[in-house]
């Protein structure tokens, strides 16, 4: 077998993925030929290396996350903002100060062009920023669009002339679940239904607007399998299948370290193995409705391997892991060192580009071109030196996933 190529027997057919090229190859048994190309190891660990640093050094697009605010409306219980050593003491910056901070940034980096992904907290709670952002960027030559993700608990009125922005890309909300389980994971501060109004909210943007909707589920022991189809019925009845299908794409998160109580979601214990199987489960639940999916096979690399995806916090501060707001160790530099010293940053900035490497374990495992070592934030929440998801992977492209992505590729959506 090649290096980094999963093989799967199926009837009357064999089916291969290259996990380092994403590339898809299907043999049928009764052919002459039933091989699968093979490559040399170290000719595929150096063609390994090469895609990995064009890609985390491409400038093609910078895409800046901006996390405007902590504050929230919802009280989430695995909210990953309550967790250990993160400092939410610091000021909200100025919004004029924010952005000669994404000026500085492009004049950086240089990019062809540039995304900005507002983040929270709740950014819709911060509406008049956000609207004075629009109005002293939209006219910036290399602005391509913007997003916004948000728990779906704002006032819809506010927020009309944002979502209707011709630079407008998509809204993502989350939804964990049917109405009852969903309400008991993200219930609101003021104690009404945060699902409830969602759907209002939902509604008024398939009716006010033409955005595309991303619905996100952080998918674990308790959401999934009977309870993730239950949550797609629950949404059909309320819109029908052709405005789902038209107007929303269907993204499946997975869980913090979920073998060890998910670090977020306290009690919450289940094995990779498991925890594989209920992926798929959700991704067929996806598919069988007939509605759109984030890629669900292709794993890209995080922010924290791309120079060009940059992550801000709301003092201004720059990280490089969505995940690791506000803690030190994912810290690039502050505000004040990017705007005085551009050298500072980027000194910085090349310590965690090129600090990453791997163990022989690693460097011998299937995965390893879209594991590439696990999740940098789960191994210092686990104090460990990576986060090894092989169990999970196995069983992943072991399953139907492969051949579920080659029959409906029209509806899988790439990020």
């Amino acid at each position: 077998m090649s290096r980094f190529v999963v093989k799967i027997d199926k009837y009357d057919k064999i089916i291969y993925y290259d996990l380092l090229m994403r590339e898809i190859k299907i043999v049928n048994k009764n052919s002459l030929n039933t091989k699968f190309e093979s490559y040399d190891s170290d000719e595929r660990i150096a063609l390994m290396n090469y895609i990995n640093n064009k890609i985390k050094y491409s400038n093609d697009t910078l895409s800046i996350t901006d996390a405007i605010t902590y504050d929230c409306n919802l009280s989430c219980v695995y909210c990953m903002q309550n967790g250990p050593k993160i400092d939410k003491t610091q000021l909200e910056i100025e919004t004029v100060k924010k952005v000669e901070l994404y000026r500085k940034l492009l004049s950086i980096f240089n990019p062809k062009s540039f995304i900005i992904t507002f983040f929270g907290g709740e950014p819709s709670l911060k509406i008049d920023y956000l609207q004075q952002v629009l109005e002293q960027i939209e006219s910036e030559e290399k602005f391509k669009q913007f997003n916004i993700i948000s728990n779906g608990n704002f006032v819809f009125d506010d927020l009309f002339s944002i979502l209707n922005h011709r630079k407008f890309g998509v809204i993502q909300l989350t939804l964990d679940g049917p109405r009852e389980l969903h309400n008991a994971r993200r219930p609101r501060k003021d104690g009404a239904s945060s699902w409830d109004r969602i759907m209002d909210n939902m509604s008024k943007i398939f009716c006010y607007s033409n955005s595309t909707v991303v619905i996100h589920t952080v998918l674990d022991e308790t959401n999934s399998n009977f309870y993730y189809k239950k949550m797609l019925d629950e949404l059909v009845e309320i819109f029908g299948v052709k405005v789902l299908s038209e107007r929303v794409i269907f993204n499946i998160g997975l869980l913090t370290n979920p073998e060890n109580g998910g670090l977020s979601l306290k009690g919450i214990n289940i094995c990779q193995k498991e925890y594989a199987e209920k992926y798929v489960e959700a991704v067929k639940s996806v598919i069988n409705f007939g509605f759109r999916i984030i890629d669900f096979l292709n794993v890209w690399p995080c922010t924290y391997k791309k120079e060009s995806d940059l992550v801000l916090a709301p003092n201004g501060d720059v990280y490089n892991c969505i995940s690791g707001i506000g803690v030190s160790n994912f810290k690039i530099a502050n505000y004040e060192e990017i705007m005085s010293n551009e050298e500072i940053f980027i000194k910085k900035y090349a310590n965690f580009l090129e600090s990453i490497s791997h163990d022989k374990t690693c460097m011998s495992c299937t995965f390893l071109p879209i594991c590439d070592g696990g999740c940098k934030y789960n191994s210092f929440l686990k104090q460990t030196p990576k986060d090894c998801w092989k169990e999970f992977l196995e069983t992943l492209y072991s399953s139907d996933l492969i051949e579920l992505y080659v029959l409906n590729q029209e509806r899988v959506i790439v990020p």
